[in-house]
């Protein structure tokens, strides 16, 4: 998997792809998976990002993970008012 598969992952919404690379060992890999993520509007992803922020063994994957969970969650509310 070269990195650059995240982003072509991220344009398809991708999220069986996205979510699989989060299982992994590559920290960076789950990071930008992670941020890839924050990009979707989507209750999936929104639940997803709920797990990460509390569970991955990685700080900044975490941290990403935080503040993409707010924005992800924010945006569905933001579609649901009228």
């Amino acid at each position: 998997m070269a990195y650059g598969d995240i982003d072509q992952m991220r344009q398809e919404g991708d999220l069986k792809g996205l979510f699989g690379l989060l299982e992994g060992e590559d920290q960076y890999a789950r990071r930008m998976a992670t941020e890839a993520l924050c990009t979707l509007c989507s209750p999936e992803a929104a639940e997803k990002l709920a797990q990460l922020k509390f569970r991955d063994t990685d700080q900044r994957v975490r941290d990403v993970a935080s503040r993409g969970h707010a924005q992800v969650v924010a945006a569905l509310k933001a579609r649901e008012s009228p």
